[in-house]
């Protein structure tokens, strides 16, 4: 027996639908570093929404990635550039992790990951680590048409410092992808560069994959930015007083900004797996931390504190705060899915 069945409630879908969102938002948008930014950014973006933002992304992903489709993503992010671009942060790669891995339990979907050449080792891992096997293009394709289930996700290397305008052209024409997410990524402001989050200008190992986005937008494929700052890809119409840079050039479908990007992630995975009545799609504390640790294991570092240690956590935070998020964000999911069996259609 259930809450709503012990007390002999019954509500609308579209009401637990509301809860949901509202209870993701929430959990995701834990000021916990008390900075204020995520919940400003949140705000705006709710307000141009008109309502919560994490399961609005895992509704149109519902609606618009058929079974067996095609995502890309694109995170990884070299926070160390003047001294090695190979050191990347455990904040990106993870999320990605997590969407990929709800893509396939929820639609059987497979995902190709685009990231600076730098980086392919950390977020290869990182991909592993939550249960896909990695490989190639080519056989990405076969598992795409095969009958039999396979987690298949596919690591490109890019170069960085770069125009890679025809390559990713080619990469669209030849996987006509269903939803591009961007992952923790830098994007482009109207004046043709990056910045850190600081207003710094970013002036090395930057992968310049805007076009990838604003070409994805033009051929009407669906795009999601999980985020955490406005300096990130797809954020213009979060541009506000709180950056400290040049608005970014275009907006996604979706801006999903969260404490931490991973948590923006979790949270659309959450929301996945409670709109396909599966708990197994959300992430989890094991996950989160096994995520972690890979990608720390393989270059990539906490930028604050400069340690390639798991405990130190992600973003000021540590491991077992995020595992507590990750939790509670399952919960939710649970909660959704054991309350539909008294929803009226």
């Amino acid at each position: 027996m259930n809450y709503f069945q012990y007390l002999k409630l019954s509500t609308s879908v579209d009401d637990l639908r509301l809860r949901l969102g509202e209870t993701l938002d929430a959990i995701m948008s834990l000021d916990l570093n008390l900075v204020g930014r995520t919940p400003h950014l949140l705000a705006i973006e709710r307000k141009w929404r008109g309502g919560p933002v994490s399961l609005a992304a895992a509704v149109s992903i519902e609606e618009r990635v058929p079974v067996k489709g095609l995502a890309i993503f694109v995170t990884g992010c070299s926070v160390r550039p003047d001294i090695d671009p190979t050191i990347g942060e455990p904040d990106g790669p993870p999320g990605v992790a997590a969407l990929a891995r709800a893509l396939f339990i929820t639609k059987g979907a497979h995902s190709l990951i685009v990231v600076a050449k730098p980086l392919v080792a950390q977020v290869a891992a990182t991909l592993k680590a939550a249960g896909a096997t990695v490989v190639s293009e080519q056989t990405l394709r076969s598992a795409r048409t095969s009958s039999k289930s396979l987690f298949a996700v596919s690591v490109v290397g890019l170069p960085v410092d770069e125009n890679v305008d025809d390559a990713i052209m080619t990469l669209l024409d030849q996987t006509r992808p269903d939803v591009v997410f961007a992952v923790e990524h830098l994007g482009f402001a109207a004046d043709g560069k990056a910045y850190f989050a600081t207003g710094v200008p970013f002036e090395t190992a930057v992968l310049q994959s805007n076009s990838l986005f604003v070409e994805a937008q033009r051929r009407g494929t669906l795009t999601i930015s999980c985020i955490d700052n406005p300096n990130e890809v797809g954020t213009a119409r979060l541009h506000s007083s709180v950056a400290k840079h040049p608005s970014m050039s275009h907006s996604s479908d979706h801006i999903v900004p969260a404490c931490t990007v991973n948590w923006s992630a979790y949270a659309i995975a959450a929301g996945l797996g409670a709109l396909a009545g599966t708990r197994e799609a959300c992430f989890t504390e094991v996950l989160d931390f096994a995520c972690t640790d890979a990608v720390l294991r393989h270059g990539a570092i906490d930028p604050f504190s400069g340690l390639a240690e798991p405990q130190v956590g992600i973003d000021g935070m540590d491991l077992a705060t995020h595992g507590l998020v990750t939790t509670l964000m399952a919960r939710a999911a649970d909660g959704y899915i054991g309350a539909m069996a008294q929803a009226a259609p």
